[in-house]
């Protein structure tokens, strides 16, 4: 690697699949929404990861993971799938494999360690970290096995303007992750559960979110509201130097 090379990812996020192919979220195809994304995706070069940031399900269906299962392995790209409050977790062992199915867990791709927490409160739309994931987050930052880190999880740690949806944000474990990354290791955490772009800086970190596959919701919105914005994923380079770049596409 070069001065000049990066690890590229693309993040999507908020698929919101449903088992049957008929079912529709307020009126969009989710389906629809994510195969044109994902062909956008397929035709980008020099991408070594996808990695799907929680609900990927909109009702917890087995036949909606094998669905997107079939849908990402078309890709041609390696991919990464994390739990968000609508999924079912219980039915990832009848889809996906072992290595997609345990959290936390990282990857490494020196100088850079992917960490991949699971935010999901069975029943619950807000998201929290168990004292074994904050456990888990602590031994790996401070490990010698890595120079930089990219956090990857469902619900934002950060308030994006929006009080309906900020109210379900990260509860539990919140002002003890914030500790954690504060470390100047971290320069990258990325998350979805708010269907919109936004971003924050934090210590050494940039904390982002990102567009749903299908459905967009408005920003600065008091209560619930939706945005007329196209769908759209996140293309993320990771430098050998530390640096961080991020670029959301949308469908045109």
């Amino acid at each position: 690697m070069s001065s000049l090379d990066s690890f590229n990812l693309i993040q999507i996020t908020d698929t919101h699949i449903f088992g049957n192919s008929d079912k529709r979220l307020v009126g969009t195809d989710t389906r629809d929404t994510l195969l044109k994304v994902l062909k956008k995706v397929s035709e980008t070069k020099n991408v070594s990861r996808l990695i799907v940031t929680g609900d990927v399900s909109m009702d917890g269906s087995e036949n909606s993971y094998e669905w997107i299962s079939r849908q990402l392995e078309g890709t041609g790209k390696d991919f990464w799938v994390l739990p968000g409050n609508h999924d079912d977790i219980q039915k990832w062992s009848l889809v996906f494999p072992q290595h997609l199915r345990c959290f936390p867990a990282t990857h490494i791709e020196n100088p850079w360690k992917l960490i991949f927490l699971n935010t999901q409160i069975p029943g619950q739309e807000y998201g929290g970290l168990a004292p074994k994931s904050l456990s888990f987050l602590k031994r790996e930052i401070h490990a010698g096995d890595a120079s930089f880190i990219a956090i990857f999880m469902h619900h934002p740690p950060f308030n994006v303007g929006s009080n309906w949806i900020d109210a379900i944000g990260l509860k539990v474990g919140k002002d003890e992750f914030l500790d954690l990354v504060s470390e100047t290791k971290v320069r990258l955490v990325v998350s979805g559960h708010v269907h919109q772009e936004a971003s924050l800086k934090f210590c050494s970190a940039e904390f982002v979110t990102t567009p749903s596959t299908c459905v967009q919701f408005l920003s600065n919105s008091y209560d619930f509201a939706l945005d007329e914005k196209s769908p759209g994923y996140r293309f993320i380079c990771l430098f050998e130097d530390g640096r961080v770049e991020t670029k959301v596409s949308r469908l045109s």
